[in-house]
């Protein structure tokens, strides 16, 4: 069995303050990170893998370019494989949820 692990890039609140600028969240010079509960998501799929319950982990992340590194986390908990889905949108656009739904549905018909 196979096992997709979607990974949503969120603030790193831990570094800095969020700044709001015009009613919206302003991310310029704004370090991003993994979501914990993706991170959680992915541990338990490495342990499922570990029990041989899994054959292989695939992480996902959808998001604007040059955002890639959002998936080295789930390469070092023992993603087989990552897959990066450029939206060529701006930083502060935000990805709507339905896009999100049919990126992942798709991937999973795949």
């Amino acid at each position: 069995m196979k096992v997709l692990v979607g990974i949503k890039r969120v603030i790193d609140y831990t570094s800095q303050k969020i700044k709001v600028k015009d009613g919206n969240v302003d991310l310029t010079n704004t370090r991003m990170y993994i979501n914990p509960f993706c991170e959680i998501a992915m541990q338990e799929a490495a342990n499922l893998k570990a029990k041989k319950a899994v054959k292989e982990i695939v992480a996902l992340s959808i998001g604007p370019k040059g955002e890639k590194k959002i998936l080295w986390t789930p390469l070092a908990l023992g993603a087989d494989k990552a897959i990066y889905v450029n939206t060529d949108m701006r930083h502060d656009t935000a990805l709507q949820p339905i896009i999100v739904a049919q990126a992942l549905k798709h991937f999973v018909e795949r």
